[in-house]
């Protein structure tokens, strides 16, 4: 069995407009959302044993943000083909991974979304609902994977477990 949790980066800054996209910061409503998320992760006693995300400035506080909540720190990986990955990119590279059963993977949109849908078509119906709605920035959905192995993973391999937006959580 595997887990993965997906989840988009935090609200970023847009007040310097001379920055590139890659090196937006997080504003301060993405830190708080940052931390409400981790701090979920934390009460769910979650502990990943690798985190994959893209290289952006916005990612890479989000990850921070969220660690800093949990009690074990897992091992990253920022891989910058994920910054402009779509969801086969993001597939192909889960497919790479051999030990981690439980992983966090965290990038942007549209293409965590598309993720989300392709990997877990049925599940829980409320999370369901919700996602409905988007994944807005700092959403965690969580998608159990009946796999022993990563390089099995296929679209609709999977089961929407939960999913959570930081408003739901406050």
């Amino acid at each position: 069995m595997k887990r993965l949790w997906v989840l988009r980066h935090a609200k970023s800054s847009w007040s310097d407009e001379g920055l590139d996209d890659h090196d937006r910061p997080l504003n301060r409503r993405g830190e708080r959302a940052a931390v409400l998320i981790g701090a979920a992760l934390a009460q769910r006693e979650a502990a990943f044993d690798l985190i994959l995300a893209s290289t952006a400035l916005r990612v890479r506080q989000t990850v921070e943000r969220v660690q800093d909540q949990l009690s074990t720190r897992a091992p990253t990986c920022f891989d910058p083909a994920l910054y402009l990955a779509t969801a086969s990119d993001w597939i192909d590279r889960l497919r790479q991974l051999e030990d981690a059963d439980d992983l966090l993977a965290v990038g942007h949109n549209p293409t965590l979304e598309e993720l989300v849908a392709q990997l877990a078509p049925i599940g829980d119906e409320s999370a369901r609902r919700r996602l409905r709605e988007g994944l807005p920035t700092a959403a965690l959905a969580e998608i159990e994977l009946d796999l022993s192995r990563w390089r099995d993973l296929r679209p609709g391999s999977g089961r929407l477990a939960s999913f959570a937006r930081p408003k739901d959580l406050v």
